[in-house]
């Protein structure tokens, strides 16, 4: 079996499509990495600590005033706000804020990092995983030769094999894609300095709210913080390699799998924009994959309004990835019994 998960890692890693994906994407990177042009400010005050008396439910009320929100919306976000107090409290009694961080342009170099580099090879990697998994599922359903090849027990069973190589060479490819994206970023913006501050630093912004603190469920330093969202970014392409070898494995026809992926991926976007800010649905459904990589600009952040459950990163993705592997294995039972024509 070893010599099969090879020979099927293999297959993936040579395919004209994936080395031309990887390739883009490190163009695009690049791209993004030096094109990124971060407004300089000559502010050079010192961080106050702007945690010491601060109240989440005035920040709560006033998200709920500018959203106009109403009813059980506005009560998920005061219950979230809530559980933050003594959060906030603990981060000004360690004076988290008064740390330097980068200064008066942590706002756009902790942006450009977490908000707009992260995501984006995330995205990529999440793609990748999905042409992967697709790929490695559907080889003998592209060629025409399933009928050949599942004719034998031994046949049966290599869907055992195409998945241990969809998961070992989807991280391996995006652990590339990322250590050739940040090694840029790192020599263009020095962070050798700031490896031990708060992100939760009085300089720093809340991603997309300039007027608010960022504020992390725990104590994180840059390093931990960023090791945090790397480690979140590893098991969510693992979440999407599943969830699309399961489509692949449950599905016969390789096209036909690709849509309902991308299907269920439009459903969860366009579900998302619909559903009102606040609501107990919005929740769950931005801790569904898709959303995680939506919001992967606030993980282990309150997320504000649209996030109203503590630590919706960690619930989202043990959940995730408890489901797709569960339609892995009924994949694996409906690949074991389907027919060959």
């Amino acid at each position: 079996m070893t010599r099969v998960w090879l020979y099927e890692m293999k297959k993936l890693v040579t395919a004209p499509a994936v080395l031309g994906f990887c390739v883009l994407c490190l163009v695009l990177n690049t791209l993004i990495t030096f094109g990124y042009d971060n407004e300089r400010r000559n502010d050079v005050s010192a961080p106050v600590n702007i945690f010491a008396g601060y109240s989440t439910s005035a920040l709560a009320e006033s998200d709920i005033a500018h959203y106009a929100l109403t009813g059980q919306n506005a009560e998920n976000v005061r219950a979230l706000y809530a559980k933050l107090q003594p959060v906030v409290d603990a981060k000004a009694e360690r004076g988290e804020a008064v740390s330097p961080y980068l200064g008066s342009e942590t706002v756009y170099i902790h942006g450009a990092l977490f908000g707009i580099v992260l995501p984006v090879v995330l995205a990529e990697g999440c793609i990748l995983a999905m042409l992967l998994a697709l790929l490695g599922v559907g080889y003998e359903n592209i060629r025409n030769t399933e009928h050949i090849v599942y004719a034998s027990r031994a046949g049966r069973g290599i869907l055992g094999a195409k998945l241990a190589a969809a998961v070992s060479v989807a991280p391996a490819l995006f652990a590339g894609l990322l250590t050739l994206t940040l090694l840029p970023f790192f020599l263009r913006f020095d962070f050798a300095a700031v490896w031990r501050d708060y992100v939760s630093s009085g300089f720093n912004r809340a991603v997309n709210a300039y007027s608010k603190p960022f504020i992390s469920w725990h104590s994180f330093t840059a390093a931990q913080y960023l090791t945090a969202c790397i480690a979140a970014a590893f098991a969510l392409v693992l979440t999407f390699t599943l969830m699309s070898f399961a489509f692949g494995a449950l599905i016969r026809n390789l096209y036909h799998a690709c849509m309902t992926a991308f299907a269920a991926l439009a459903l969860a976007f366009f579900g998302e924009l619909l559903l009102p800010l606040g609501s107990a649905i919005r929740g769950i459904v931005n801790m569904a994959p898709l959303g995680l990589w939506l919001n992967a600009g606030q993980w282990f952040t309150d997320g504000g309004v649209d996030i109203i459950h503590a630590h919706f990163e960690t619930w989202g993705l043990a959940g995730s990835l408890a489901l797709v592997s569960a339609l892995c294995g009924l994949g694996a039972i409906r690949f074991k019994r389907r027919e060959l024509l």
